[in-house]
């Protein structure tokens, strides 16, 4: 907004996988406030925030919020999103509304890798914090609307425990980690708001495609969307890291 930060006064790194050359997420603490360093170009996450400014101005209920990108040369800055619980009910009823519409609008971006270490339940706002998986997923002969919508990792397509996309992915039943929305310290079960989610999503679905117009509003940002250089991703965060690990044991080298 114009105004000094000030110094430096403290950073963590370390908070993602490494990009560009052995880069990493940055927490930086200036003396007037928090802000996050990104090694890449954060085109997918500006993508869908604009997206998510985009619904609120066609009256999509309640209103998402979307994040501040400040997008540099082969990097990036992002506001800081912190972790809060929701006052009460009512605002746990809203936050899965907004998830529900967030599902929506992630699957309709062909959107992948949207797991529960890239949410955070911000009070009663989900906030996708990483969102560089845009236009991924192409819905083929053999590989149907729900298995994009798995591909998501909103939703699992598995309920067993040691299945890899129940662990990760953001609707699965867990009591830690900073998606999971709270009242007070008690952490809330997504299976109690089925209803919500349900009606947000479709409430996104009619606000983005329910006329001529809109439709082909974002037919045009999809097509450029797909236009974009992407880093493809085809196997789960935790599948690049466990090969990476075993790449560089004695036995491999």
């Amino acid at each position: 907004r114009g105004q000094r930060i000030g110094e430096i006064i403290d950073l963590c790194a370390g908070l993602s996988d490494p990009h560009n050359r052995g880069r990493t997420v940055i927490l930086l603490r200036f003396e007037e406030g928090f802000v996050i360093y990104k090694p890449r170009a954060g085109v997918g996450e500006q993508e869908w925030f604009t997206f998510l400014h985009w619904m609120n101005a066609r009256s999509f209920q309640p209103k998402l919020k979307p994040a501040k990108v400040l997008l540099r040369d082969g990097y990036c800055w992002m506001e800081r999103i912190e972790s809060a619980p929701c006052k009460d009910r009512a605002a746990a009823s809203r936050f899965y509304q907004r998830l529900g519409g967030m599902i929506a609008a992630a699957y309709l971006l062909r959107a992948v890798d949207c797991h529960r270490d890239n949410l955070i339940a911000s009070g009663e706002y989900p906030v996708l914090v990483d969102a560089e998986a845009l236009s991924h997923a192409r819905e083929t002969k053999t590989e149907s609307p729900l298995e994009i919508l798995f591909r998501t990792g909103f939703v699992s397509n598995s309920k067993s425990r040691s299945n890899l996309q129940f662990r990760s992915s953001i609707l699965g039943k867990t009591t830690t980690g900073h998606h999971i929305p709270r009242i007070g310290t008690g952490a809330l079960n997504a299976a109690q708001y089925e209803r919500e989610i349900l009606e947000g999503f479709s409430r996104a679905w009619r606000c983005i495609l329910e006329t001529k117009d809109r439709r082909t509003a974002f037919v045009s940002r999809l097509r450029r969307l797909r236009a974009f250089r992407h880093r493809w991703i085809y196997r789960s965060t935790e599948r690049y890291n466990a090969i990476r690990r075993a790449s560089v044991t004695p036995a491999s080298m």
